[in-house]
């Protein structure tokens, strides 16, 4: 499995994040059960109802000049509790519920190293909300492109 492979290597950089008083070993074990776990790679492919597992880069603060430094890499378990659209940009945005409480996180961000879930028990049940998922997506990405193709006609209009 090369994304659990992929995991390993980022999780050989936690010296110094999280919870320093782990070690790199029980990190690893806390892996292998997620590997167990959260077998299915739905990476691109999250919808509501999901319970996920991901690696989410960690960030320090924003600095004058510019660079924020990247502190380290980190697991994060949860359930897909919402996940909807932004209007203007199609910014896919997620609702998870974790242990420590809600974390919003968008599309990109979560998909950017990879995304693992545990099976339903009705598989049937997640196709549906997957179905209700896409067709709401093309349903903005098309009302997007008709906000363009106006703006671009009143622009022309302009012109003429």
């Amino acid at each position: 499995m090369k994304p659990l492979k992929k995991v390993k290597e980022l999780l050989d950089k936690l010296s110094e994040c999280d919870n320093p008083n782990e070690d790199i070993e029980f990190e690893l074990r806390r892996q292998a059960k997620f590997s167990r776990a959260y077998r299915i790679n739905c990476t691109g492919d999250v919808c509501a109802g999901d319970e996920i597992v991901f690696v989410r880069r960690r960030w320090g603060a924003y600095r004058l000049n510019g660079k924020t430094p990247f502190l380290c890499y980190q697991i994060v378990e949860g359930k897909v509790v919402k996940e909807s659209y932004g209007r203007q940009m199609q910014q896919h945005t997620f609702t998870i519920e974790t242990k420590d409480g809600m974390l919003r996180i968008k599309g990109r961000n979560l998909y950017a190293i990879g995304v693992w879930r545990r099976p339903w028990k009705d598989e049937n049940a997640r196709k549906k909300v997957l179905e209700e998922k896409h067709a709401r997506g093309d349903k903005a990405r098309m009302a997007r492109l008709r906000r363009i193709a106006a703006k671009i006609n009143d622009d022309f209009d302009v012109y003429i």
